[in-house]
C-alpha cells in the first residue's frame, strides 16, 4: 500500500496526548463544561442551564446517561476488526426520528446518569483485551431485569445478600463492605422492617392476614396446571 495512506504505528501519537500534556485539553475540557450554563452545543440552540441539571429538547442534564457500553460486533469488519469495536451507547437524543431503531434509550431514555469519572473506567474496561469478570450485580436489574439472572446465580448461597428484598441501595453498600450472605449483615445496619425480618429468619405474617387465614374453616385448593 502506498505510504501516503499508512502510518507506522512507531513513529505515530495522537494529536490529544500532545494537547494533554500541554495543559490544553484540560483547559478545553473545562470551557465546554461551562458552556453547559447556556447550552448551545446542538443546532436546536435552546440556552437551557445544564449545570443546574435542567434539560430541554436533549432532555439531558448536568451528566449524560449511558444505556450501555460493550465490545460491539454489529459493525463493518474495517470498524470492529475481530474483537468487536469498544462502544459507549449514550441514552437520550435532541432528534426525532420516526423510525428510530434504538427508541427505548434515544426518546425513553433507559440507561444511567455517568460521571466523566465512571466514563473513564467503561473506556479502559473496552480497551482490555479481555472481558473481565462481572458479578451479578444490581446493574442486573437496571435499566431491565436480565434474563440470564437465574442461570447467573444458580450457584450463590441460600441467603445470598442479593435476596435482601427492598432497597438495592442498602444491597450495593452491604456487598462494598464485603458482606455475601443476609447472615454476615452487620449488627446496627439500616434496615427496613422488612428487612429486618428477613434478616432474622423471623416467619411473618401482616396483622390483616392473619385473622383472615385462621377464619378459613373450609379446604383451600390451589389449582395448578403443567
Amino acid at each position: 500500500m502506498d505510504s501516503v495512506f499508512t502510518v507506522s504505528s512507531t513513529d505515530f501519537e495522537p494529536a490529544y496526548l500532545a494537547l494533554h500534556r500541554s495543559g490544553e485539553l484540560r483547559r478545553r475540557a473545562q470551557q465546554a463544561v461551562q458552556s453547559l450554563a447556556d447550552c448551545r452545543v446542538c443546532p436546536r440552540n435552546c440556552g437551557v442551564n445544564r449545570l443546574a441539571d435542567r434539560t430541554a429538547a436533549c432532555k439531558t442534564g448536568r451528566y449524560a446517561k449511558v444505556g450501555s457500553y460493550f465490545p460491539h460486533f454489529g459493525e463493518e469488519d474495517c470498524l470492529r476488526g475481530w474483537n468487536g469495536s469498544g462502544t459507549i451507547f449514550f441514552s437520550l437524543c435532541n432528534l426525532r426520528c420516526v423510525f428510530c431503531q434504538n427508541y427505548d434509550i434515544s426518546q425513553v431514555g433507559e440507561g444511567q446518569e455517568t460521571s466523566a469519572e465512571r466514563l473513564a473506567e467503561m473506556s479502559r474496561m473496552l480497551l482490555q483485551t479481555q472481558p473481565p469478570a462481572i458479578e451479578p450485580d444490581r446493574h442486573c436489574h437496571t435499566p431491565y431485569d436480565c434474563p440470564f439472572w437465574e442461570h447467573c446465580t444458580k450457584d450463590k448461597p441460600a441467603r445470598w445478600i442479593h435476596y435482601l428484598p427492598g432497597s438495592k441501595h442498602v444491597v450495593g453498600q452491604l456487598t462494598q463492605q464485603g458482606v455475601t450472605t443476609i447472615d454476615e449483615i452487620p449488627a446496627g445496619t439500616k434496615l427496613s422492617p422488612v428487612q429486618r425480618r428477613v434478616k432474622e429468619n423471623v416467619e411473618w405474617v401482616s396483622a390483616k392476614l392473619g385473622p383472615l387465614l385462621k377464619a378459613v374453616q373450609y379446604r383451600v385448593l390451589d389449582w395448578q396446571s403443567k
